[in-house]
């Protein structure tokens, strides 16, 4: 109802913005198809207006297509935030987000250096926020991807690093890479 009010209202960032939201719900619903389609909405929306700060929905749409499996399209979405999160010079957790999905669908592509590259660089963001939950969750991503490549001894180092810098804090995740 809120998509089809702004746009008779003919108020174009508050119709994509619900469009997105819109997208967004479906895709936390498991509805991917319906989600891509109403993100590329939204992005024609934005981009009809020059919408400056379009990583949060290039990440969207980047996290959807790794859902359907369409994971060079989630590359160049990934790249697309990384591009537009750098010229807005958005250093939020955002951009860790941004970072951590790119890490994924690299490690899903075999891509392994490039998935490695993102993972610290998103672990870095987390970190200077101290954000628990995500340095955690990054970590066992990285941690992963490190036993994938038979990095062994590299992970049971980032993990006891992290586990000794931020101590007590559930993490059953870490543990089961911790050997």
């Amino acid at each position: 109802k809120a998509v089809n009010s702004f746009h008779e209202a003919g108020n174009v960032k508050k119709e994509a913005d619900a469009l997105k939201e819109l997208a967004d719900v479906r895709q936390i619903n498991g509805n991917y198809p319906q989600s891509i389609n109403e993100l590329k909405q939204a992005l024609k929306l934005y981009q009809s207006i020059n919408e400056p700060m379009l990583q949060g929905i290039y990440d969207l749409m980047g996290d959807v297509s790794c859902s359907l499996g369409n994971l060079n399209d989630a590359v160049q979405y990934g790249l697309l935030a990384v591009q537009a999160a750098e010229k807005a010079k958005d250093t939020t957790l955002q951009m860790c987000t941004i970072c951590n999905h790119l890490g994924i669908t690299y490690y899903y592509l075999g891509d392994y250096n490039s998935s490695a590259y993102y993972y610290r660089k998103a672990l870095t963001i987390a970190e200077r926020y101290k954000a628990y939950d995500d340095i955690y969750l990054i970590s066992y991503n990285y941690g992963n991807n490190l036993i994938h490549t038979n990095q062994r001894k590299e992970c049971n180092a980032l993990l006891k690093n992290v586990l000794r810098k931020y101590p007590g804090i559930d993490t059953p995740l870490l543990v089961h890479y911790t050997c």
